[in-house]
């Protein structure tokens, strides 16, 4: 079964975090780094999927279970409350794809809280910016 243009949508939200984490961990984890539990989970990313396997709701399931633990350890060790707030709705989301084939609530939070979710998106980079900062 494919999954709708909509549901598509909703998941670039998952996709622009993956973004934000991905040229950070395929840097070697440098030693300063090793001090933060958030550099370091954010450097262990390489070891995680970085999409479906496949654009169906199986695959989707698939690919948010693995996901989860990686940003559930990331929101737990999050350097200021919104970066906390941005992962723990990563978490949310992919805790929905890995047990549910429709999304309509979902996306209507999502919507509905957009515009709040992007500028924390930008916190979060910057967090994540400053874990590329340590490496040199």
């Amino acid at each position: 079964m494919s999954l709708s243009t909509r549901t598509r949508g909703l998941i670039a939200g998952v996709m622009l975090s993956v973004g934000l984490l991905a040229p950070v961990a395929l840097s070697p984890t440098p030693a300063s780094a090793a001090s933060s539990k958030f550099c370091a989970a954010v450097f262990d990313f390489t070891k995680y999927p970085t999409s479906p396997t496949s654009f169906t709701v199986t695959g989707f399931h698939t690919w948010a279970k693995k996901l989860l633990p990686y940003y559930e350890n990331l929101e737990a060790n999050a350097p200021n409350a919104t970066s906390k707030s941005v992962l723990k709705e990563i978490v949310t989301i992919l805790k929905y794809y890995e047990t549910s084939a429709s999304v309509a609530k979902l996306t209507a939070y999502q919507s509905a809280h957009r515009a709040t979710w992007l500028a924390g998106t930008k916190v979060l980079g910057k967090a994540i910016a400053s874990c590329a900062k340590s490496m040199g």
